[in-house]
């Protein structure tokens, strides 16, 4: 893996040395104003945002159990990013700072499987050149395909880190993946976006702790590597907007499954083989803003005998925002999953308002599985103070104890901090 990291950023060290000595100016006569043009014209910026506060468990103290039988979190948490920008060129450096992401012996410690590939205290790093309506970029990126809110079935170019059913943010979900990309702005709103990921980074599952993605402890005796160009993967992406009212969008993928299949009584794993086609349309209807998503999975699955079938799976997504009177806000996500006549539903729902000129906003979201027969309800408060921000969230599992949200019964949570942006 590190090889692959060490090509991506000498390609484009060594292309962003001819970019920026492309201008020799006349000989130099005009050295003097030409340094100081190159420099006014290059900037570095830091800025992120830095928290102090606490999750609890409510469940942590059952049968009389104290503050010192728990392992709390360490109260510290934040991100850094670099920013640098020369004349045709961008860099970006992001860390994510925790006790999930550095050698600190406080709270739980949550095994991963697969074993993670890019280490997790790196957020994003990538560099990027632009020839005009051309952006070429390569590094660990994050990736937003499709329109939908929540629940997209056309955003499939990043894992997913599902170790922490307490993290309800996308963006922060996403695991930023080894890439080669190219987006090109063409006329009449039109986007193309080309992407090449030489190795697979599988979603992140919890192999223990409260939140265990398996029903089962995975022994694994063959470890499957995917760091290698025989899990390569490419993807294109063509959106246009008709009018400043029509949102459409088309896209094309073949690459892996990131969650792994299991075989020979959870001693082995592999991924799926898989085509993906996709569109998606959106548009404003007065207050009300419509986004819906259609894609089909075309999955090489291995059948009892060691063979493999190309079977469908047919996805849908329909997404309504509508923006009321008093700073009201209801949005609605629908998405459904079918493959041989299984489904799988799943309902997102979140009532929010603003208030206090906008500076304090809470939020009511909840997250059903129908076939499942569980939920999720995550209860909100914001509030914007300058350069801080108090937030408090809380989280409750109930349903189907075997289904997969229902199955963290006992993982209610409170989670509180103040965030200091910079």
């Amino acid at each position: 893996m590190k090889k692959y990291i060490a090509i991506i950023f000498s390609i484009l060290f060594i292309t962003t040395i001819f970019a920026q000595e492309e201008d020799f100016g006349d000989f130099g006569f005009d050295e003097d104003e030409t340094t100081e043009n190159q420099e006014s014209q290059f900037s570095v910026e830091v800025h992120g945002n830095m928290n102090i506060g606490f999750s609890l468990f409510f469940m942590e103290f059952k049968d009389g159990k104290s503050f010192g039988d728990i392992c709390p979190q360490f109260p510290l948490w934040g991100k850094i990013n670099l920013n640098a920008n020369a004349p045709m060129v961008k860099a970006f450096f992001g860390v994510n700072l925790s006790d999930k992401t550095l050698p600190i012996s406080m709270g739980e410690k949550t095994e991963i499987f697969p074993k993670v590939i890019i280490p997790r205290w790196i957020d994003e790093a990538y560099m990027e050149i632009t020839l005009d309506p051309v952006i070429i970029g390569a590094g660990l990126k994050k990736f937003n395909w499709g329109i939908a809110n929540s629940l997209s079935i056309l955003d499939i170019i990043n894992p997913i880190d599902k170790s922490d059913f307490s993290i309800t943010n996308t963006q922060d979900k996403k695991i930023a993946t080894p890439a080669f990309y190219l987006e090109a702005y063409l006329p009449l709103d039109m986007k193309l976006s080309i992407v090449y990921l030489p190795i697979l980074q599988p979603n992140h599952n919890a192999k223990n702790g409260r939140w265990q993605s398996f029903d089962f402890q995975p022994s694994i005796t063959t470890n499957t590597k995917t760091n290698t160009l025989k899990y390569s993967q490419a993807g294109i992406r063509y959106t246009a907007t008709i009018n400043d009212m029509h949102d459409l969008g088309v896209q094309y993928f073949y690459g892996f499954k990131k969650d792994p299949i299991f075989k020979n009584s959870n001693t082995e794993f592999e991924y799926e083989q898989y085509h993906h086609v996709g569109l998606n349309y959106g548009t404003g209807i007065g207050p009300v803003a419509v986004q819906a998503e259609l894609a089909t999975n075309i999955i090489n699955k291995r059948k009892s005998n060691n063979t493999y079938k190309y079977t469908p799976e047919f996805l849908w997504n329909i997404g309504l925002d509508y923006s009321m009177p008093y700073n009201l806000n209801i949005n609605l996500q629908v998405a459904e999953s079918i493959m041989l006549s299984k489904t799988n539903t799943k309902i997102n729902f979140a009532l929010s308002q603003r208030v206090l000129r906008g500076s304090m906003e809470w939020k009511i979201a909840t997250l059903v599985g129908i076939e499942d027969k569980d939920f999720m309800i995550t209860p909100s408060l914001n509030w914007i103070l300058g350069s801080f921000t108090v937030d408090c969230s809380l989280g409750f599992f109930a349903g189907d104890k075997k289904g997969k949200l229902g199955k963290f019964y006992n993982n209610h949570f409170l989670k509180l901090s103040l965030e200091y942006k910079f």
